[in-house]
């Protein structure tokens, strides 16, 4: 039998029926990480792009949600993204609905969603543009 050390642990081997010390092996390296990609247009750039899709993608939906943003605006005062699905009912691309105040709108504060799917998530407060 092999001098055992402090580190060592046993090991049985079923195929002998005999048991041995060994050292333990050293842990295996962590696979490497891909490089990043280098960034070459900001998160503002990024969102305008994809604003722009969603202005040709979801026109229908989106002609008909700023119209009823508007009216809201100019009754109320203000209008949030909540108050606008309310009316016309959720977009065919989630996405779409990041669009609606876009363009004539400003943002004058933020509160709680109070539709059950969007847990309480902050939405903007916006008012029309004067």
């Amino acid at each position: 039998m092999a001098k055992r050390n402090a580190m060592d642990y046993e090991v049985f081997t079923p195929s002998t029926g005999k048991t041995a010390y060994e050292a333990p092996k050293p842990p295996a390296s962590p696979p490497a990480k891909p490089a990043l990609k280098p960034v070459s247009k900001t998160g503002e750039q990024l969102k305008q792009e994809a604003l722009d899709k969603v202005e040709v993608s979801g026109s229908a939906w989106l002609d008909k949600a700023r119209q009823v943003a508007r009216d809201i605006a100019q009754r109320t005062g203000k209008v949030t993204a909540d108050d606008v699905i309310e009316q016309v009912g959720l977009p065919p691309n989630y996405k779409t609905a990041g669009a609606i105040f876009r363009y004539g709108f400003r943002r004058v504060g933020y509160t709680k969603s109070t539709r059950p799917s969007n847990h309480a998530r902050l939405l903007s407060v916006w008012a029309l543009e004067n």
